[in-house]
Parts: C-alpha cells; sequence; structure tokens
C-alpha cells in the first residue's frame, strides 16, 4: 500500500508500523479522532529508518478546534475556528490575490478562518526518506503563525536549522511573511 501512495523511493521498500486509533462523534457532529501509530519503520535494502510514535489528535468537540501532533520528529498545535478545506481555500486566495503570476485561481474561500499554529520539528529524515523529498531539517526548526481570514490577515515565521536541500547545506534558513487585505511581504534569509 505504501507504494500505491507515493511513499518510498522503490518496491523493494518495507514499511511497518503498529496503530490504534479511536473515533467518538457526539449528536451535534462534534468529534474527536486520536490516531496512534507505534514502532513505524521503513527498510530500503539496506537500512532501516525509526520512529518511536506518531500521534495526531483531532478535538473539534469545544467552542474551537484543536489538533495535536507529537512525535520523534514533528510536534505542534493548530488552534481556533476552521476547517482544514477553509485553510487551503484561503492560503489559494491570498495567493490567487497577491501572487497572480502563479497562476491559482481559487477564490471561493470561506471567511470565518481563525486560527494560530506552531510547529518544532526535530529531524526529518525519516519523512524526507519516505515520501522520498529532496530536504531534510537535520536540528531543532520551528514554523508558527496565525491567520484571520475576516481582516485577510496571514504571518508566518520559520526557522530551519541545518538543513540539506538537494547536494547543498544550510546551516540556517528563514522566512517570515504578512499579508494583509493590500499587501503581502516575505522576507527569507539563507546563511
Amino acid at each position: 500500500i505504501p507504494h500505491r501512495l507515493g511513499l518510498g523511493r522503490k518496491a523493494s521498500e518495507l514499511f511497518s508500523f503498529n496503530l490504534d486509533g479511536e473515533l467518538n462523534i457526539d449528536e451535534y457532529g462534534k468529534r474527536l479522532i486520536n490516531a496512534k501509530f507505534n514502532n513505524i519503520r521503513l527498510y530500503d535494502g539496506e537500512q532501516s529508518e525509526y520512529v518511536r510514535n506518531f500521534h495526531i489528535c483531532d478535538n473539534n468537540s469545544g467552542e474551537q478546534r484543536l489538533i495535536i501532533v507529537s512525535s520523534d520528529f514533528l510536534n505542534g498545535s493548530i488552534i481556533g475556528n476552521y476547517s482544514l478545506e477553509s485553510i487551503i481555500e484561503n492560503l489559494g486566495k491570498m495567493t490567487a490575490k497577491h501572487m497572480p503570476s502563479l497562476g491559482y485561481n481559487l477564490t471561493k474561500a470561506q471567511d470565518g478562518c481563525n486560527y494560530i499554529f506552531k510547529f518544532d520539528i526535530r529531524n526529518s529524515h525519516f519523512i524526507s526518506k519516505l515520501f522520498n523529498l529532496p530536504v531534510t531539517i537535520r536540528s531543532a526548526s520551528e514554523v508558527s503563525g496565525s491567520c484571520n481570514s475576516e481582516k485577510g490577515f496571514f504571518r508566518f515565521d520559520t526557522r530551519f536549522n541545518r538543513i540539506d536541500i538537494g547536494n547543498s547545506f544550510f546551516n540556517t534558513i528563514t522566512f517570515d511573511g504578512i499579508s494583509d487585505k493590500d499587501r503581502f511581504i516575505i522576507k527569507a534569509q539563507a546563511h
């Protein structure tokens, strides 16, 4: 199955894990989803990569939605009033407005998408190998930000430490961005 999903690079790779899960939905459509993947192993025929655990909890049972991710390589949360679809639609709407040359034409985004997020990345070697990505983050890094779609506001701050991109190595790469209804500013630095 992982190869049918485009995971890994070759059919000889082995992928295994244990899964515990829970799904609770109440009468008002609110939900709590808990999924825990333990002892994740990817073997490419030469070496094995392990992740002890990956836990995701999506709690939409209160006033605000809270998604929490905790694992060996990624920890963080998104809290606010949003759906995953509204996040994608609002990022697309902002991209279409401020960077029309990219040809992104999604303008049906819903208002009411308000959230804050913060993710800490420890080492992305496993995920880079699993998804065959040309980027590997090798040291503690952070991505954070917030969005208020009604005000047309989006902000993000990133700091990637000890990062490999293809055959290049960087000690630090930072991206900071802010958008309101009239402008979109991104600053990037690499050292």
